[in-house]
């Protein structure tokens, strides 16, 4: 994905590679483009990249791309228990 001038990101997930990368082909079905940063960095020193990789879309994508992210999230990430 190119960035045109004026186009605004915003970091929607950051965490394991392998998370990333899933939340990538959730986002890609739906055909929102969305690019991944420190993935290769991540895979080579994972415990050097802060925050671990990134999964980064057009902030006018967000709206479309929110209940793909909260049912990844509700899915892949157990809620303590009361």
């Amino acid at each position: 994905m190119k960035k045109s001038e004026g186009e605004e990101f915003v970091i929607i997930f950051e965490g394991q590679q392998m998370d990333a990368i899933f939340l990538k082909g959730l986002l890609e079905q739906e055909e929102i483009p969305v690019f991944l940063k420190d993935e290769i960095m991540g895979s080579m020193y994972p415990s050097f990249v802060v925050g671990g990789v990134k999964v980064i879309i057009r902030k006018e994508d967000l709206e479309k791309a929110q209940p793909i992210i909260r049912e990844f999230s509700d899915n892949h990430y157990e809620k303590p228990q009361d």
